[in-house]
Parts: C-alpha cells; structure tokens; sequence
C-alpha cells in the first residue's frame, strides 16, 4: 500500500465518523493510531514519498483526538495527552509520537536472515519475524541460524569448545532437543502465537512459549505512545 493511500484510507474514516447516538459503533481512536503503527512498521523508513504526506496525516491524527477528546478520556491520559489541552499543545504531542513512528521501520536491521517480512509471489504476502525464526529452527537443511547466538555455558561446554580447536564441532541448534523454551520479551499477540503452533505443527519438536505479556492494539499502542525517545535496535 502506498503512504498516499493510507493518508486517503484514514482521511475517510475521520471523514465519516458518525455519532454513537445514530446506531452505529465508530471507529476508536486506538484502531487508527494501531493503522498508523502497522503501516510504518511494515514500510520502513521511507514511508512517505514527499514530507507533505505525514504532515498531513498529522494534521488528520489531530483532528481526530480534538473530535474524541471527551469519548477517550481514559486512552489519551494514559498515552501523555490532556483532555484540556488546545490545539496547539496536542500538535506538539502528535510530532512527538510521530518520531516515534518513523523509527519501527528500522528495528529490524540489525538481524541478518529475518529482516525481511515480505514473500514475494505468495497470496498472504506477510511472514512475521517470529514465524521465519521457527521455521529456520524446524527446517534441517538450515544448519546455522545467524540470526540466534549461542552462549556456551558450563564445564561441558567449555570442554567441547576446547576440543573443536583441534576438530571439527558444529553449534548446537534449538531444535537438538525434544523440548524448546521460546520466550519473548516484550509481548505477544494472539495472532503471533498460533502462528508458532502452525509454523511447528508438523514437526516433532514440543515448543514451551511464554512471554511477559499479551498484547492488544489498545497494549501496543500505549506501549509505543509512552517510550520517552525514537525506538532503535536495542530495545528490541
């Protein structure tokens, strides 16, 4: 998708947001700001094609948290904005979240083998990090996964470390074992985990997943809303 499309695509909801009093459900604040997020996270840094597009989806992001400020009192307090605050005070919160923004595209680069989500030529063209990671750890022909370190511990291992300076000794994988422990920091998505269960199904491998929480757009979005600078690499 392109950034025009997604500046036109929020540019009609806000447009046609209807009160709650004519029977219909409108569109939360959470579900544009979790829109915005996807769509930089999965584009990259050169999302926009001219300057004048994210000012202007700025300017639509403003619009609409002036229009729901009394609907979403809860969210935008718990995000860092004022239900009081004027319009000016709520630009300068937007461009603050907008840096934000433009640095998910980017926390990916620091891998070597996963950076990459797209699948070219495939009808569900999206292949999430963690789903590439565990197809790697089930598929044999991959003998190394560049993307995993490996940390020797104990005698054993110093002793086999030792004895592969005089011998070839491969690094032990993820799957050596019956039983893998995968656990994420940071959260997980309902999505993300049967996505685990699919990519591991026809293998023999018992995978134990936890994480430090599940996430919800609402989560997310205020997981990001309330990082203090841009993200980089290493906060992943």
């Amino acid at each position: 998708a392109s950034s025009i499309s997604l500046v036109k695509y929020i540019h009609k909801i806000v447009n046609s947001q209807v009160e709650e009093s004519d029977g219909v459900h409108t569109v939360e604040l959470v579900d544009i700001l979790s829109l915005i997020i996807e769509f930089y996270s999965l584009v990259g840094e050169d999302c926009f094609t001219h300057h004048m597009e994210e000012t202007h989806l700025k300017g639509l992001l403003t619009d609409l948290i002036m229009k729901k400020r009394k609907c979403d009192i809860s969210f935008l307090n718990n995000s860092g904005f004022r239900t009081d605050w004027t319009r000016l005070q709520v630009m300068k919160r937007v461009d603050e979240i907008f840096t934000c923004f433009n640095s998910l595209g980017s926390i990916r680069n620091h891998f070597t083998d996963l950076a990459d989500i797209y699948i070219s030529d495939a009808d569900n063209c999206l292949n999430p990090t963690i789903v590439q990671l565990m197809e790697c750890i089930v598929d044999p022909a991959r003998p190394d996964i560049p993307d995993v370190k490996y940390h020797s511990h104990g005698l054993t291992d110093m002793i086999r470390s030792s004895f592969s300076l005089f011998m070839s000794s491969a690094k032990p994988r993820p799957d050596n074992h019956p039983i893998l422990i995968l656990y994420i920091i940071g959260g997980l998505s309902m999505g993300e985990i049967r996505a685990v269960k699919e990519a591991t199904n026809h293998s023999n491998l018992e995978v134990i997943l936890g994480t430090t929480e599940l996430l919800t757009p609402q989560k997310t979005v205020l997981d990001l809303l309330c990082q203090p600078k841009a993200l980089n690499s290493d906060q992943i």
